[in-house]
């Protein structure tokens, strides 16, 4: 089939490229029209902490917008001096004018109270939206920034942090290295190709056909931005692998093109052989990529899933642009495509070589060889088994973000917990003495945030919420809750616990807990298990509340479920990833050895990764290599979106090394030798294409998102890691061991498996004899 398509393309090439000129065109002027953004919105289904977050979303709806913090720091004297106090009071005047701005607290109010700190150095105010971060428009943290230019114009210096500043806030980006990370994978992945291909030409093919494609995805993706919820790293993470793929899948089919073109076969013979072998081995390839990322559908996280179905709409896009485009682009070029050789080209497709004598060498030591590769991968695993998961706070924001220094100065103010307040969500039952509704009067919360829409819990400091002004209902709720903010507030490990603030019609009410320690400390998530455990419900116990509903929300709390969720599903994941791969791989080389083996070896890599990962980012060594100025946790998210996204990539080198191995088995029967002839065919290219992903994921440890950091410098390993201890010691040793096992499968099960032919027709057959 894919014979025939690369021929279809090659012979009728100018309208192949004329419809996807047009096709591009018109993805490029959607996304041009669409108003979409990303954003970072975490919900995790079936935890104690998104259930406060549903209870604040549907009975305090009034506080379910955005919301940004503004902290003043008078950097000489006291915010009480005559000229701070007034900056800073026509600072909150102006942040009352910004459109969608429902609420602004004057911290030097002193009826409001807790705003200041007890020096008189340190003032914050929470800014209050009617909408979610999603719909409010992109200048409103410049609007924040231009209220408050009169505290700037004094001594009082202004910092921000909230939703609102995580999602607009550019600075540390802008003028950054970051900025032109895929530039600067481009440049080396340009050298790389001249390199191995001795050709401008043939070096410009992959290039411009990787760029074609991410052009196309990244369009895409911003449509769909526009309709649904996708988060802020997605774009990275889809241009990298996008790039990366997309470069190896092009530079695989136009190897196979120059080999067929230096047989002595005409352009268009020569793009169909090259699609019917290396096309197909890139379907698969891609296919499998698209099947581990959509098996992060495993996780059970909504976020999670998004980011695995844009990166695998990545990959598909790269794999129709290498099986459609590619071909009418050589059918174009023809024989053009050794034009500008440079130096002496070795002949494609070459069997011997360095790379085939060095699998003999490892085939005649191949125990002693096994052994010192296994040794080295499980000593660079090891740090695996005391990695750390949670989630970067402010601190860890580069520190002359505004954000870091938020975050400095409230925890130097009133403490670390500050920056991470617990919402303690209280649905009162039927029968509670104060259901009554009553009429609707504005009130301000200490430091309190109902979650809706502004990511994990969007807490941050001081959030209005709606309170009744019936004081006899009041009266009767503190009574009622007195039990439950006492037992709070006594808490080992808590700070203060606030008045409950009850909702509009007093079905419901918000404690907010103010931890002793900073969001991402462990003290602080033993503290909510506590809470949900032990305080709540001994507190609750036999008082008018004894059958309320009551939760511990909050951003703190959801990173800390959703922590937990995704260590639990790891494993399951991993397991669903690597079944779907065997099977795949068996039903493709007609083995249950060669898939078993695959799988334990990327296994062994993925693990060799987590263990550098977590030996620089969480352990410090050599982080300043990758732009840390401290160390930090390793997200949750970065083990499971790694292991999907490298399990599907080393797929990719898996089946183009075996399928020229079996294809040389076939043909002798000779397992050493099949093997040589496999690496010494394939260890340019696989180098080759080794190198360009290193380089492309390299490029975006650039990054100052730490996820992003995480991913490129985690991936740039894990591929370094497969493409040299893996493909090419370790495959020869083991294949050598096992011998004529490598290609043994029971008839039954080779009767009832489908026969999938990677790199084209294949010749005949061994028996089962043979196998």
């Amino acid at each position: 089939m894919l014979e025939r398509l690369g021929r279809a393309c090659a012979r009728h090439h100018r309208i192949v490229l004329v419809v996807w000129l047009v096709v591009a065109v018109g993805v490029v002027l959607a996304a041009r029209s669409a108003d979409g953004q990303t954003y970072d919105r975490f919900t995790v289904p079936g935890t104690n902490s998104q259930q406060a977050i549903d209870l604040l979303e549907t009975r305090f709806p009034d506080a379910a917008g955005a919301s940004a913090t503004v902290v003043f720091h008078a950097t000489a004297g006291t915010l009480d001096d005559a000229d701070a106090k007034a900056a800073v009071e026509r600072s909150v005047a102006n942040l009352k004018t910004v459109p969608h701005v429902t609420s602004v607290i004057d911290p030097l109010d002193a009826s409001a109270g807790g705003y200041v700190s007890a020096d008189k150095t340190i003032a914050y105010t929470t800014v209050s939206f009617d909408q979610p971060v999603t719909d409010l428009p992109p200048d409103i943290f410049a609007d924040l920034e231009a209220a408050t230019a009169p505290a700037r114009d004094v001594r009082v210096q202004v910092a921000y942090s909230g939703q609102i500043v995580d999602a607009q806030d550019k600075t540390v980006a802008e003028g950054g290295v970051s900025e032109y990370a895929d530039d600067i994978g481009l440049a080396f992945a340009a050298v790389i190709l001249l390199f191995s291909l001795r050709s401008v030409v043939a070096m410009a093919v992959p290039i411009g056909v990787a760029l074609f494609g991410i052009t196309l995805s990244s369009s895409l993706l911003v449509v769909a931005e526009a309709h649904v919820v996708i988060g802020s790293a997605v774009p990275a993470i889809g241009l990298m692998i996008g790039l990366g793929v997309g470069i190896d899948y092009s530079l695989f089919i136009v190897s196979r093109y120059r080999q067929e073109l230096h047989s002595g076969r005409e352009v268009d013979d020569a793009v169909a052989a090259a699609l019917g072998s290396a096309g197909s081995a890139v379907l698969f390839a891609g296919l499998s990529v698209c099947i581990a990322m959509v098996g992060l559908w495993l996780v059970g996280i909504p976020y999670v899933t998004t980011l695995g179905v844009a990166a695998a709409g990545f990959v598909i896009v790269a794999v129709i642009t290498a099986l459609t485009f590619l071909p009418a682009v050589l059918a174009g070029i023809g024989t053009h495509i050794d034009a500008w050789t440079l130096g002496h080209r070795p002949p494609e497709g070459a069997t011997g070589g360095a790379a085939a004598r060095w699998a003999h060498l490892v085939a005649r030591h191949a125990g002693a060889f096994t052994i010192g590769a296994l040794v080295l991968l499980g000593l660079m695993a090891a740090p695996t088994l005391r990695m750390d998961l949670g989630f970067p706070s402010d601190a860890d924001d580069p520190p002359g973000s505004t954000q870091h220094i938020a975050y400095d100065l409230l925890a130097t103010g009133f403490g670390p917990g500050v920056n991470g307040p617990l919402v303690v969500a209280v649905a009162l039952p039927p029968g509670s003495t104060v259901g009554t509704e009553a009429s609707t009067t504005s009130t301000t919360s200490p430091t309190t945030t109902a979650a809706a829409d502004g990511g994990p819990g969007a807490t941050s400091p001081g959030t209005t919420v709606v309170a009744p002004p019936d004081a006899q209902a009041i009266i009767e709720l503190e009574e009622e809750a007195a039990p439950l903010i006492e037992a709070l507030g006594k808490a080992e490990g808590v700070a203060k616990a606030s008045p409950l603030l009850p909702n509009e019609q007093l079905t419901a009410g918000i404690i907010e807990v103010t931890p002793t320690t900073g969001p991402a400390s462990s003290a602080t998530t033993e503290l909510v298990e506590r809470l949900r455990d032990q305080v709540i419900p001994t507190a609750i116990a036999g008082t008018a509340l004894a059958d309320a509903q009551v939760y511990v929300g909050g951003q703190t709390a959801v990173e800390i479920d959703l922590t937990r969720l995704l260590s639990g599903r790891l494993a399951f994941v991993i397991l669903g990833i690597i079944a779907g791969a065997f099977v795949l791989l068996a039903m493709v080389f007609r083995s249950l050895v060669v898939p078993a083996t695959a799988a334990v070896m990327n296994l062994l890599s993925i693990g060799a990764a987590y263990g550098v990962l977590v030996a620089v980012f969480q352990w410090g060594w050599g982080k300043d290599l990758v732009g840390l100025d401290q160390t930090v946790p390793v997200m949750p998210f970065i083990p499971v979106m790694m292991f999907a996204i490298l399990f599907g990539l080393s797929m990719d080198y898996e089946v183009f090394l075996l399928s020229r191995i079996r294809e040389a088995w076939l043909r002798t029967g000779d397992g050493r030798g099949s093997v040589a002839a496999g690496v010494g065919a394939t260890a340019r290219v696989i180098t080759s294409a080794a190198l360009i992903m290193i380089s492309v994921f390299l490029a975006f440890v650039t990054n100052p998102d730490p996820l992003i950091k995480m991913m490129g410098f985690g991936m740039a390993v894990a591929v370094l890691v497969d493409a040299t201890i893996v493909r090419m010691l370790l495959v020869p040793a083991v294949m050598e061991l096992f011998g004529a096992a490598n290609w043994w499968m029971p008839a039954w099960l080779d009767r009832v498996l489908p026969h999938i032919a990677v790199e084209g027709p294949s010749t005949t057959e061994p028996t089962p004899a043979d196998r």
